[in-house]
Order: C-alpha cells, then sequence, then structure tokens
C-alpha cells in the first residue's frame, strides 16, 4: 500500500462522498418504509443480533443459511457449532455484516459502525492463513473482498472509521487480494471459487486503486476472469456447474463488481459483461412462473427477482425489468444506492418473445404457457453433470400447473460428508427419474464424488405453437452392464403432459419411476390414477402398464438446513429387453378429469397390432371437450410398409405425432419423423 497520504483516509472519504448522499436522504428512508417495512425489519433485527455477537444467516442469496442464531461471547473464527463446516466458511464472509451499515443508515446510530470495525478489527488479529486455514480459503477471502469493499464506500463518508483503523483494514485487502493471486489454482479456472475470488480482487483494486502497489493486478485480474467467464459460462449461457444457486453466485459477484467498475470509471473486456449478460437471460427462463429459481443440483427455493432488478440497472437492459418488481428492490437499492430508484422507474420494460427455450448446451428445456404468475410451466433436464455440485438427474423434469409447483427436484439439504441424506438427494431417486434393477444409473461417492456416471446422449426438441416435445437419451456402459434409457415428454398447452419411457436392456428387468411432489402436495388414489391437489388446483395423473404403484414418504428441502415431509409416487414394471412406461398428466383448476384410452395401431398391410414396444396410441379426452390422439412409434420400421395405421382409416408417417379433433377435423401436428 502507498505511503503516500494524499490516498489516505481524507482522500477516499471525499472519493466515496457520492455514496454518503445515495444513502443518507429521509426520502429514500420513506421509500423504504412504504415498500419494504419487512425486509427493513429483517436487516435491523439482524444487524441487532450482531451487537450481541449472535449469528444467523439468512439473508436471500446466502449460500448455506441457517435457521438457528448461535451466540459467542468471543468470536471463535474456526468454530462451527452446528458441525457442519459450511457454517465457519459463511462466517468467514462477512456478508451478513452489511445489515450493521444498513442500520446505521435507518437509525443514524453509530454502535452499528462501531461493531463493524470491532468485527473485522479482531477477524484482521485473530487470523492468518496459517493460524486459520478455514478463514482462507481462496472463495471466503475473495467474498470477503467484495464484502468489506461494498461496506467500506458507504462507511467512510461517515467520518466514524478512524484513519489508523482505515489503515489497518485496507493494509489487510490489500494482503488479501496479493493472498488469491500467489494461491490461484488451475482448478480454479472452471470453479465458480475462481469467478468469486477474481472479481474480489477486481472489486478491491478499483475501489482502491490510488493504494494499490502492484497496478498490474487490475491487467491480471481482467485476463483471468475473461478466461474463467468464457470456460465456465457455456454457449446458451449456463453456468456449467448446472446449478441455479451457483449460476447466480457467479452472476451476482460480477454484476457488483461492473457496478464498481463503472463507477470509478475503468474500462474492462467486454466479454465480461457480454458474459454476465448470458447468465441474466438464463435466469429469465428458468425461473418458476411463482418467481423462485428451480431447485435443480444444490440450489435453493430463492426468489430471482432481485437478481433480476440488479441485472437491468447494471446491464441497462428492460428485459430483465419485466421480470422483476415494479420499483427498485431492497437488496438492489442498498449495492446502488438512491438515485436508482428513478433510473428504474424510467428504464422501460421488454417483453420476452419466447415461451419456450431450448439451451441445448446444458441440456435444460423451460416451458410454459404464458409469462403470468398464474402460468403452466415445465422444466426438463438431459446435459452434463457440472461439478460436485451437480446431481444425478437425467431425463429429470418438474411440473407446475397454474403457477403452483407440484412435481418437483426436493433441493439440496446439507453437504455434510458423514449425512446420509446428502448422498440421497444427490442421486437418481431423489429426482424424478428412471431406476434400472434397483440400481443408480450414477453412482454417488460422497458429498462431492462420483464412482460411476451416466452418458447423457443427444437431445431432440421441437416447439410449435401450443405442443411442444423433448426427448432425452442416457446411456450406462460399465464392466457390469450396458443399456440406454429414452424419455419421450410431450407439453399440450396449457396443462396437459405426456411422459413416455422406454428402456431397451436385455434379459429380464423391472423399471422404477419416482414422482416427487412439493411438500404441501396432497395426493390420494382415484380410478385407475391419482389426483394431487394445492391451492385449490389439481394434477391428476394416469400411469400406464405399471404393475406396481405405491406411495412413500419422503423429503424436501427448499432451503440448505431445512428439511420438511413430502410424498413420492413410485410406480414399477417388469420386462424384458425393451420396457415402456406412459404418464399421462393434466393440471386443472377444479376436479375435472381427463379419460384416457390406450388404443391400437398398424403397420401398413399387417393384420396384427403394433405391440406396445414397437409404438403406443393413445386418445386422450378433456373436461374441456378437447380431444387429442398421441401416437409414438418406438421403434424403427425397416421391414415392410413404412405407412402407419390408426383407427383403420387414418395413415401417416413418423415417430412422435399429435392428432388434435376441431370442428374443421383432424389438425396433425408432427413432432418428429
Amino acid at each position: 500500500m502507498s505511503k503516500d497520504k494524499v490516498y489516505g483516509y481524507s482522500f477516499y472519504m471525499e472519493k466515496f462522498e457520492c455514496f454518503y448522499n445515495d444513502f443518507k436522504n429521509e426520502g429514500y428512508v420513506s421509500f423504504l418504509k412504504d415498500n419494504y417495512g419487512e425486509k427493513m425489519k429483517m436487516s435491523l433485527e439482524n444487524a441487532n443480533r450482531i451487537l450481541n455477537n449472535v449469528f444467523l444467516f439468512n439473508r436471500p442469496w446466502d449460500m448455506e443459511p441457517t435457521s438457528v442464531p448461535y451466540k459467542f461471547e468471543n468470536i471463535t473464527w474456526d468454530y462451527a457449532p452446528n458441525g457442519d463446516e459450511e457454517w465457519i466458511f459463511m462466517l468467514n464472509r462477512h456478508e451478513y455484516l452489511e445489515d450493521l451499515v444498513i442500520a446505521y443508515y435507518l437509525t443514524y446510530d453509530k454502535k452499528y459502525i462501531y461493531k463493524w470495525i470491532e468485527i473485522i478489527s479482531d477477524w484482521i488479529n485473530k487470523n492468518t492463513p496459517s493460524s486459520n486455514e478455514m478463514a482462507w480459503r481462496t472463495i471466503e477471502v475473495g467474498i470477503r473482498c467484495l464484502s468489506w469493499t461494498f461496506d467500506l464506500i458507504r462507511i467512510l463518508p461517515l467520518d466514524i472509521l478512524k484513519e489508523e483503523e482505515f489503515e489497518y483494514i485496507l493494509k489487510s485487502l490489500c494482503c488479501q487480494v496479493r493472498f488469491i493471486k500467489d494461491n490461484i489454482k488451475d482448478k480454479d479456472m472452471l470453479s465458480n471459487w475462481g469467478i468469486l475470488q477474481t472479481t474480489g480482487v477486481l472489486t478491491v483494486v478499483m475501489a482502491f486503486y490510488e493504494s494499490i502497489e502492484n497496478k498490474d493486478l487490475i491487467n491480471w485480474a481482467e485476463k483471468v476472469l475473461v478466461q474463467q467467464l468464457e470456460l465456465q459460462v457455456l454457449e446458451d449461457g449456463v453456468h456449467w456447474e448446472q446449478s441455479p444457486m451457483y449460476h447466480v453466485e457467479v452472476l451476482l459477484s460480477t454484476l457488483k463488481m461492473l457496478y464498481i467498475a463503472k463507477t470509478f470509471n475503468f474500462t474492462l473486456n467486454n466479454t465480461i459483461k457480454d458474459k454476465a449478460y448470458a447468465l441474466a437471460n438464463v435466469l429469465i427462463y428458468s425461473t418458476a412462473p411463482d418467481h423462485h429459481q428451480i431447485m435443480q443440483s444444490d440450489s435453493d427455493y430463492t426468489d430471482t427477482r432481485d437478481i433480476m432488478c440488479l441485472s437491468a440497472l447494471v446491464l441497462n437492459k428492460g428485459e430483465f425489468k419485466e421480470k422483476s418488481y415494479a420499483r427498485i428492490d431492497y437488496s438492489t437499492f442498498w449495492f446502488l444506492g438512491g438515485r436508482y430508484i428513478k433510473i428504474y422507474d424510467e428504464l422501460i420494460s421488454i417483453n420476452s418473445r419466447e415461451l419456450d427455450k431450448a439451451f441445448l448446451d446444458s441440456g435444460n428445456y423451460y416451458l410454459r404457457s404464458d409469462w403470468s404468475e398464474q402460468a403452466s410451466f415445465a422444466y426438463f433436464h438431459n446435459g452434463t453433470l457440472g461439478s460436485g455440485h451437480g446431481h444425478a438427474d437425467l431425463l429429470h423434469y418438474n411440473i407446475s400447473p397454474f403457477g403452483e409447483n407440484f412435481i418437483i427436484d426436493p433441493g439440496r439439504y446439507t453437504y455434510v460428508e458423514e449425512d446420509k441424506l446428502r448422498t440421497y438427494f444427490k442421486s437418481p431417486k431423489a429426482h424424478n427419474c428412471i431406476i434400472i434393477n434397483d440400481e443408480d444409473f450414477t453412482q454417488c461417492k460422497g458429498s462431492w464424488g462420483y464412482h460411476s456416471v451416466a452418458k447423457s446422449m443427444n437431445n431432440y426438441h421441437k416447439f410449435k405453437n401450443d405442443i411442444c416435445y423433448i426427448e432425452g437419451v442416457y446411456m450406462v456402459e460399465n464392466s457390469k452392464e450396458y443399456y440406454i434409457v429414452t424419455r419421450k415428454f410431450i407439453y399440450i398447452k396449457p396443462s396437459l403432459w405426456i411422459i413416455c419411457d422406454v428402456v431397451n436392456k436385455k434379459g429380464e428387468n423391472y423399471v422404477s419411476r419416482y414422482t416427487h411432489m412439493d411438500r404441501d402436495v396432497k395426493i390420494e388414489s382415484k380410478g385407475k390414477g391419482y389426483i394431487m391437489s394445492k391451492n385449490n388446483i389439481n394434477l391428476q395423473l394416469i400411469p400406464l402398464f405399471a404393475s406396481e404403484v405405491y406411495i412413500k414418504n419422503d423429503y424436501v428441502s427448499r432451503k440448505y438446513n431445512e428439511i420438511h415431509n413430502s410424498k413420492t409416487l413410485v410406480y414399477k414394471n417388469n420386462f424384458k429387453d425393451i420396457g415402456i412406461s406412459v404418464d399421462v398428466l393434466y393440471g386443472s383448476l377444479q376436479e375435472e378429469n381427463m379419460k384416457v384410452k390406450v388404443k391400437s395401431i398398424y403397420q401398413a398391410g399387417k393384420s396384427e397390432p403394433l405391440t406396445p414396444t414397437q409404438g403406443t396410441a393413445l386418445e386422450i379426452e378433456l373436461p374441456t371437450g378437447e380431444k387429442y390422439v398421441i401416437i409414438m412409434i418406438h421403434q424403427e420400421i425397416y421391414i415392410g410398409k413404412k405407412l402407419i395405421i390408426y383407427n383403420k382409416e387414418i395413415s401417416f408417417y413418423g415417430k412422435i405425432l399429435v392428432l388434435k379433433h376441431t370442428n374443421k377435423g383432424l389438425i396433425y401436428v408432427k413432432l418428429k419423423f
């Protein structure tokens, strides 16, 4: 750090004066009270806990949140009261200290800033890389650098922090930045850790550039960040680790850093902003109608509108505002300041064009009936495993009729190695997947590893107006066995789904299929199927070709460290060489049931119908009066005539066909030839 006093305490007080004006304004406080009274209350509650050395990690994007507060007499920075080392990591990231800064601006009580100084000084005094390695993992260092910087630019103009205290803290920040540079590893180039490290470095260097001895740090960090983003963000914009939670963490740290660059007039490589836009764009589609991210892989049930708001303002893009709040959200206000209230109000919302989106590189598909909160929504996945945060979820799907989550991914719950629920939540049986002979297609190994993995094959999709089709395939090939599983997923808007699974495995086998329901979904057997209900919405499910069906008690974890009881529908059937399973699901606003019939189809010139393993035809009549015929051909017809005959008079050719009855006759929708 430079010893030149022109770049000391007084210099930065003046440099950050704009942030003081952005926050210390009675009009802004009134705006928050009118719009975010409950969130203000939560910030003050957390700040008051911290005054008493009580820690609870419950902010929206805390990576490993907790629900039980813990009190220290004297803070022990390497102690986990709940036995989970993630608690230590959360404690050392210092993101929660922002609530002390917020509490000051809401009350003008200096005790909150004094406590901030006390905790930071205590941490510096007690922690060195050699004395507490858990506080010096490079991911924690990067997050801490960003946290301290955002706090300091709001604290320094208050003239509460003493000059010697500031210099002591800035010296530690510079030390932490050097630590990241000296300890970055090859694996960090492909991990969210790396981006959280590098954005932390850039944030410190740009905010305190005048005091950084090695000015080349900014060039180094910028170059590394560009490489990391190019490696980690796929061409379709999805973060390769296949976890929406860490996708957002990468986006959030990048947005914060870009804001600092803009504020202090640094021009960075355009790739950084382009990748941030790509990450935010994915979030438009991967967010369910209730504004929450799906719990894919290691992810929680978290509202994404604050991230959309921050994306809209930092990237100046109206399409993100359209998926956020009408007014600037609470957390974005505290990141950017009060002047952005007007900027956000004046930003014009832009409606998204596509209802259905295929992210081909990652194998993620998002379908919806419209963009309202009452829209029906479906998600389908068949892609790369990602990293240790990925789950064994090939061919998994979610279904949400009329804005309510019914069939879901149940979450992550914990990272604790010894907890059996960690490996369960990662396993295929914890997803809406297909299991052959009770052997997981991907075998988990502890909290982060795998013994073996199935191979995702090429996907196919066709979206035609109100009818969508996705086909995913995976292969299991090892020393013990070889088989291929194909899932055919048809969505007819607004609320009809047909899911067909085809398993090719030699010999006598049995297949198990799992359907996981959200914690507040009720289910009962009715007729040949089941009725799921929630908030006056029903989802009828009719399983075809199942020899055994039962409901088992299960779990859902909407938030790390929290678990709830739920139900899972399991159905099995035996097969030799080729197995066929079909589900038909229909969502309704009343308890109105569809009718489903399995019909015969013929190869032209043949008197015997196709076997179920060759082809499936379904007649579906909805209570609305709509009638559909779904035809799925499972095997290639290469001997004899190629035409297929349905109902003795309708001939066609192709693999997937939907026929819709109308007043003007049948409408043919060919989804796959």
